[in-house]
């Protein structure tokens, strides 16, 4: 049973947010890493221009999936490699950096799981109120850096949340006068959605037709990345 707080939420209406430990937040460097990412993951980066990120895939060679995540681009003047950052709030650091490391053979590139430091915050704010505390927020496909933080639209819900990944210790001020949401009311909005956790209820017994992920986080005009022959038959 719902509380009026969390049917509020569910429903968009309400203003709240969630502060926990990153679930994933990774970043890949090296003169390698776009070529790298491009070949590993289902969508395509080339031509992701600073500052904007998409969502993607991460398949085994038989296309079922093994995890998800949202990646970001960053590059400022004079680096001309910049960084790559992947977040999912359902896949762990953990299983994306073993999916990564273990097809790097002599690719200069390197996997940093940043958030398993403890020196990153999650701020999950969420409802029409969040919006209005954050300000001017990004538009979809987009990120933009936030009180010393990245702040992008989450895969969460109708309408979306907003994450905000922050460094701990850094002075910044947190979310004040939003209420403080539980953790387990940012699932039942999901559940409401109808976005599945990945890989904890879809997962690597799955295609990802079967759960309509083709449509949002697959390029079916890319070229070769791991899985591709089978996206392409089906």
């Amino acid at each position: 049973m719902f509380s009026e707080k969390e049917l509020n939420f569910v429903l968009g209406g309400a203003a709240g947010v969630v502060r926990q430990v990153p679930t994933a937040w990774l970043r890949v460097t090296g003169p390698d890493a776009a070529v790298f990412l491009q070949g590993q993951c289902t969508q395509e980066l080339r031509g992701l221009a600073a500052g904007r990120a998409t969502w993607a895939l991460w398949l085994s060679i038989k296309g079922k999936v093994l995890g998800e995540s949202l990646i970001l681009r960053e590059q400022t003047a004079g680096d001309a490699e910049g960084a790559w950052w992947l977040w999912s709030a359902h896949t762990t650091g953990e299983v994306l950096r073993a999916r990564l490391e273990e097809f790097i053979i002599a690719d200069d590139v390197t996997v940093e799981d940043v958030g398993a430091t403890g020196g990153w915050e999650q701020v999950t704010l969420a409802g029409e109120g969040a919006a209005a505390w954050v300000g001017e927020v990004p538009v979809e496909g987009a990120w933009v850096a936030f009180r010393g933080g990245y702040l992008f639209a989450g895969r969460r819900s109708q309408p979306s949340t907003w994450e905000w990944l922050r460094p701990t210790g850094g002075g910044v001020a947190g979310p004040a006068g939003l209420a403080e949401l539980r953790s387990e009311e940012l699932v039942r909005a999901r559940i409401a959605a109808g976005v599945p956790a990945i890989p904890g209820e879809f997962g690597p017994e799955d295609l990802p037709q079967e759960a309509g992920l083709e449509a949002v986080a697959i390029s079916f005009t890319k070229g070769c990345y791991l899985g591709q022959e089978v996206m392409a038959r089906l």
